[in-house]
């Protein structure tokens, strides 16, 4: 951790500079967790003034301009046939997408756990999980894996094309497809 020293500026001007840790986690702009693990990661540097600790307002909005560049992607991929490999593909995905700096969003691994992707009803109810997130407008990208597009990909591909979110296919078997699906239309 990096704590520089300032004894030359004013309370007064340090409160118009800065904020304290407190004051970043009460204002909702980071959680505690975030902030502590950005400060120990060296990402952001506290500020010692007296006895309390700033962190300048600049520095802080840089900080927070960069967490919200984040993408949020939606990853779409075929789960009927073998649901256990696919849900592992999946889980794959997800972390090379993190890996590249995006915030992966697949809802349905978690909806997998207590249904049954054979049941036609359960189904049903994840792919309305799923699109409830587009509707909520917490997807910024549609990304489309896989060796096709599925049944429940189509009604996520349609539903983000609606709500104008960039659909970018991934994989070979999806470019494809895509492009059948765009003709068709």
């Amino acid at each position: 951790m990096t704590i520089n020293q300032f004894t030359k500026r004013s309370a007064k001007e340090m409160r118009r500079l800065c904020l304290t840790r407190s004051e970043i986690v009460k204002r909702k702009l980071l959680t505690k967790s975030v902030l502590d693990k950005a400060i120990k990661d060296g990402r952001l540097k506290e500020t010692i003034y007296g006895k309390k600790r700033y962190i300048y307002r600049t520095e802080l909005n840089n900080f927070i301009s960069q967490v919200v560049k984040k993408k949020l992607i939606f990853i779409a991929h075929p789960i009927r046939g073998d649901v256990a490999g696919n849900m592992a593909k999946v889980l794959s995905i997800c972390e090379q997408v993190h890996k590249e700096g995006h915030i992966p969003v697949a809802p349905y691994l978690v909806s997998l756990q207590y249904l049954n992707d054979e049941v036609v009803e359960d189904r049903e109810l994840g792919v309305e999980a799923n699109l409830v997130c587009f509707h909520r407008g917490f997807v910024d990208e549609l990304w489309l894996y896989g060796d096709k597009i599925s049944e429940g990909m189509k009604r996520e591909i349609a539903l983000a094309k609606e709500l104008k979110i960039p659909v970018v296919a991934k994989t070979e078997g999806t470019k494809k497809d895509l492009e059948v699906l765009d003709v068709v239309k």
